[in-house]
C-alpha cells in the first residue's frame, strides 16, 4: 500500500510526551491523578516494558453512556492509554495521508462540521440525484482482528509498531478474536484503516457521484435510482465477504437529493442545513462556557436561524 514506514523508539522523552498528549485537555480522573502522584516512576516503569518487549496491555473497566444510544464505553488504564496516544501519534501521519478524501472523522483539519458543509456542497452539486445512505451494523463490535492486522501490516510499520497494535487488539474481544474498543484513542484511527478497503472498493468500483463517510456512516451519489441500488448490493457483499461487516437494516434509505437527508446528526438540503431535534436538545443540555466553542463551528454552517438566534442568546 505505501512504501513509508514509521520506526518506534522508546526513551523517556517519546513517552513523556505521549504523556503530556494524552494529559492535555482531560479532567483529573481519579486514575489519573494515582498515576500523576508518580508520575516519572510510572514512565521509567513503560519506558523499560517497552524498550525490553516485556509490555503487556492492561484490563478494562466497563460503563454505559447513552449519546445518543446505549454505548459500552471500554476505558484502559492510564499507562495503556499512554500507550495508545505514543502509538497514534506515531501512525496517523502515514495512514492519514494513504485515506480518501472524503473520509472526515478522526482526521486533521477535518471532523463533523467539515464533513456536513462537504455533504452540502455535494448535495447542490448533484441536485437532481439519488442518495443511498447507510450506516454499519454494530461496527466496533464486529471488527475482525486477523483481517485488521493484515490490513496493517501494508503500511509496512515497525515491527514494534505491529507489536503494539497486535496487543492493543487483543486486549479487547477476549477469544472471539472480533471488537475494538470504543473508548480506545486507537479505535478511531483503526477504524479509518479498516473502512478504508470499502472506501477503495467504492472510488475505484462503484464510482458514485459523490461519497462522504464519517466513522461507520456514509452516503453515495448516483445519476439515478436504479444505480444506488446497484452499489448498495455490491457493497453489502463487499462487506460480508471481505471485511465481515453488515449494513444495519434500520439506516438503509434511498431518495432524491432535492429531498434533503437526516445525517450527522444533522438535515442536510442543497439550500441549507438545520441540526435535527435530538441533537439540538443534546447541544444545549451540554452548552457551557468552556465547550461553547467546540460546538460554534457546527453552529456557523447551519442556515435556521431560530437555533442560531437560539445557541447565541444561551451562550451570552
Amino acid at each position: 500500500m505505501t512504501n513509508n514506514s514509521a520506526s518506534m523508539s522508546f526513551d523517556l522523552s517519546l513517552v513523556y510526551k505521549s504523556w503530556t498528549n494524552f494529559r492535555r485537555g482531560k479532567k483529573a480522573s481519579r486514575s489519573i491523578i494515582r498515576f500523576e502522584a508518580n508520575l516519572l516512576d510510572h514512565l521509567y516503569d513503560l519506558t523499560d516494558d517497552l524498550s525490553t518487549g516485556n509490555y503487556r496491555h492492561g484490563s478494562y473497566q466497563y460503563r454505559q453512556v447513552y449519546d445518543p444510544k446505549q454505548r459500552t464505553i471500554a476505558v484502559a488504564e492510564v499507562r495503556d492509554r499512554v500507550v495508545h496516544r505514543l502509538v497514534y501519534d506515531a501512525i496517523l501521519p502515514i495512514i492519514d495521508r494513504c485515506l480518501d478524501y472524503d473520509v472526515w472523522s478522526c482526521r486533521p483539519g477535518k471532523g463533523l462540521h467539515a464533513a456536513i458543509k462537504r455533504t452540502q456542497f455535494l448535495f447542490t452539486r448533484y441536485q437532481n440525484s439519488w442518495v443511498w445512505r447507510a450506516d454499519i451494523k454494530k461496527f466496533f463490535d464486529n471488527v475482525d482482528h486477523a483481517t485488521m492486522m493484515k490490513i496493517v501490516k501494508r503500511y509496512d510499520f515497525d515491527h514494534s509498531i505491529n507489536d503494539l497494535l497486535y496487543q492493543i487488539l487483543e486486549s479487547y474481544g477476549g477469544v472471539s478474536g472480533k471488537g475494538i474498543a470504543i473508548g480506545n484513542l486507537t479505535s478511531q484511527i483503526l477504524a479509518n484503516v479498516y473502512l478504508n478497503e470499502f472506501d477503495r472498493f467504492v472510488r475505484h468500483q462503484l464510482k458514485p457521484q459523490g461519497y462522504v463517510r464519517y466513522g461507520d456512516d456514509f452516503i453515495m451519489i448516483f445519476f439515478n435510482l436504479d444505480d444506488a441500488e446497484q452499489a448498495a448490493d455490491d457493497s453489502k457483499e463487499f462487506l460480508s465477504v471481505c471485511l465481515g461487516l453488515q449494513v444495519n437494516n434500520h439506516n438503509n434509505f434511498y431518495f432524491k437529493v432535492s429531498q434533503g437527508a437526516k445525517f450527522l446528526g444533522a438535515r442536510i438540503f442543497a439550500g441549507g442545513t438545520s441540526i435535527v431535534p435530538k441533537t439540538w436538545s443534546r447541544i444545549l443540555a451540554r452548552l457551557t462556557d468552556e465547550n461553547a466553542d467546540s460546538y460554534h463551528g457546527l453552529i456557523q454552517h447551519i442556515s435556521s436561524r431560530k437555533q442560531k438566534n437560539h445557541f447565541y442568546f444561551k451562550n451570552v
